[in-house]
């Protein structure tokens, strides 16, 4: 139990020797930033074949995923999985590394300026919450990256140390060229950073000697670093067969542009990395979002009461204009590989991932601007205030995949729900992206790891189509039997009939359409016309799909979508008498739909039932907003069980 009187001790030891509890400083930065939501997020995109394969026991389809272009990076998915596939336990492993990841940044600058530990610690804080890499909430694909990072980071800290303490060089020296080696061919994402090393080593045991000395010291040192990074090069560009060329720009034919069209990249970059990205950081704080603004205020309060009591600032002299230096370089070196794939920071929303790898440099440059001013009270603020503003920006990154997540739950409760199973070799057809990080072909995997996978690999199911894309809609109306492949996970449609086309309404509940969906006014011409080829048949009825709690958490609250979706299931079985009872308990429960379509599965099973003037009345109820032409498609079709003819004339249906 902890006491008051060892609260008080360590609060004491805290403020005598604050840089002993630097990292726990970090940490707690991390835990502000970051895990405030973690309980509420999900996976996302790229998340899901790892979670597929680690689910499905797949292991020798998940190193084949990743030998597509990565082949050493499976290992970090393949350890991590051995623990499970809950998102608490790959969200907490990301939080986690990222920490460690400030950790090993720390610990390689106190081995470059050891007499400046408040720049450091500033650098670093910087270094933690860095605003612009919205990745972090996807846990499952990013947590290779960050262990990349984490061994860039090692690896730089131990040549450091390795000169600053000649004892231990050797010791050092072979951990760094170990972690140097792992990190080039795990990922490539930082293998632009090796080329500071050199700056690096001048740094520290150049900067007193003459100039050819120096260039000959600096060599001598880094000579087997460039060794592992030429190897990389060796193995990447000649032995490493890929399936499309990585760098595109044309260099070759027109040198003199492709250079100034990499400068004009680089700038852009720059500015929004030290602009921009701070710009919208602030801007994404609402003044609705509590949790965002109480972890900006939280953080920036007791940054401004903790950091004076973290040392003197500046330190050693031209700490900042090395540090500008080295950061400079960083951000271009580290950069430069991602603008010869013809990438950039503003492509996209996404391309801000690229972003774990400026932050080494801009953190520094940062560092070291806020270094520029006089005030030690104005560094401080300023300081906390950023640290802050970025702390509270992730809060609000976070709170979008928190609603992604939600939307996909719901997606994923509504679809077992009305197809408990779904025969195998079935194409899943909608018209967009599930949800904006969910879309194709990842969703296949997703739906592979909702429903048991019956089929032997690499063959799966189940994919997911989405008929925005002319090219798939126009198979899917042409009667083309559909099939697909990706990353060697293959899948084959028994039949052009093997289709199951799912809309998504606003206000409405997930709907499964069928051949009368063509005169649905809430669907979008592309989902009428697919509806003539769904087929409801694939939907098996005598057995319930039970999603993986661990992956997919609880099923949502049962509201008006559950019973809607469970009528239609019991409608398909002809179950009137159950579709009936659903509705009136939801009734009675005080559920009914946001759009009165969605009152047909009722009105159908009271037809069914002989009940012609309740079904009537709920027909006219269904079509009071937008038309009666499914309803008038739908009592044409009952005319054949009795009465149904006059009962089509009371719901003002012309003649056929």
């Amino acid at each position: 139990m902890i006491t008051p009187m060892r609260w008080k001790s360590f609060l004491q030891r805290l403020l005598q020797t604050p840089q002993q509890y630097a990292p726990w400083l970090y940490l707690l930065v991390c835990v502000l930033a970051y895990a405030p939501l973690i309980p509420s997020l999900g996976f996302y995109w790229d998340d899901w074949p790892t979670i597929f394969y680690t689910h499905s026991g797949r292991d020798a389809q998940l190193f084949a995923h990743f030998t597509y272009d990565r082949p050493y990076s499976a290992w970090v998915y393949y350890l991590i999985g051995r623990l499970g596939t809950g998102a608490l336990l790959w969200h907490s492993s990301a939080l986690l590394l990222r920490w460690l990841g400030v950790l090993a940044f720390a610990w390689a600058l106190k081995a470059i300026w050891p007499k400046a530990p408040r720049f450091v610690t500033a650098a670093a804080l910087l270094f933690a919450v860095y605003p612009g890499y919205n990745a972090q909430p996807l846990p499952a694909i990013f947590v290779a990256h960050l262990v990349t990072q984490l061994a860039f980071l090692l690896s730089l800290g131990c040549m450091a140390y390795a000169l600053r303490e000649p004892g231990r060089y050797r010791r050092y020296t072979a951990l760094a060229l170990l972690t140097a080696l792992s990190q080039v061919f795990m990922l490539e994402y930082f293998v632009g950073l090796e080329l500071v090393r050199p700056l690096v080593i001048w740094l520290i045991v150049g900067q007193s000697l003459p100039i050819r000395a120096a260039v000959r010291k600096i060599w001598l040192i880094w000579w087997p670093y460039l060794v592992v990074l030429l190897t990389w090069v060796i193995w990447r560009f000649w032995l490493l067969e890929l399936p499309y060329e990585p760098y595109p720009l044309d260099v070759r034919n027109h040198p003199l542009q492709t250079a100034l069209d990499l400068a004009q990249t680089g700038l852009r970059d720059l500015a929004f990395t030290l602009l921009g990205a701070w710009r919208e950081a602030l801007l994404s704080l609402q003044a609705t979002d509590w949790l965002a603004w109480a972890a900006t205020l939280g953080v920036a309060g007791g940054l401004v009461w903790l950091l004076p009591r973290t040392g003197q600032p500046g330190g050693q002299p031209g700490t900042a204009r090395q540090a500008g230096w080295l950061g400079l370089l960083a951000f271009a070196a580290g950069m430069a590989p991602i603008w010869l794939t013809g990438n950039e920071l503003t492509q996209n929303e996404y391309s801000q991932r690229y972003l774990l790898i400026a932050m080494f440099g801009a953190a520094l440059l940062l560092a070291a601007l806020l270094s520029l001013l006089r005030s030690p009270r104005a560094q401080t603020l300023l300081l906390a205030v950023l640290v802050g503003v970025a702390a509270g920006s992730h809060i609000r990154n976070a709170q979008a995949f928190r609603l992604d997540w939600i939307n996909q739950r719901d997606f994923y409760a509504q679809l077992t729900w009305r197809a408990p199973q779904i025969k195998p070799n079935t194409a899943i057809v909608t018209e967009d992206r599930i949800t904006p990080w969910t879309g194709q072909p990842l969703t296949s995997y997703m739906l592979n790891t909702l429903y048991p996978v019956r089929a032997a690999a690499p063959f799966v199911d189940l994919w997911h189509f989405e008929s925005r894309f002319t090219a798939t809609f126009n198979s899917l109306m042409e009667g083309e039997t559909l099939q697909a492949e990706h990353r060697g996970l293959i899948f084959e449609a028994q039949s052009p009939q093997h289709v199951l086309v799912i809309a998504q309404v606003p206000d409405g509940c997930l709907w499964v359409l069928e051949a009368v969906d063509r005169y649905n006014p809430y669907l979008t011409e592309e989902d009428r016309a697919l509806a003539e080829i769904s087929n409801v048949g694939v939907i098996l009825t005598d057995a319930n799909a039970e999603p993986v709690a661990e992956i997919f958490a609880t099923d949502p609250l049962h509201d008006w979508c559950f019973f809607f979706q469970k009528a239609k299931l019991a409608n398909q079985q002809g179950l009137w008498n159950e579709t009936i009872k659903l509705m009136q308990t939801a009734a009675t429960l005080g559920f009914s739909p946001k759009i009165d379509i969605e009152w047909l599965p009722l009105a159908e099973a009271l037809a069914q039932t002989g009940q012609w003037d309740q079904a009537r009345e709920v027909s006219l109820r269904a079509s009071s907003s937008l038309g009666n032409g499914m309803v008038c498609a739908l009592w044409r079709e009952w005319q054949s069980l009795g009465n149904g003819a006059a009962a089509t004339a009371l719901v003002d249906c012309p003649a056929d």
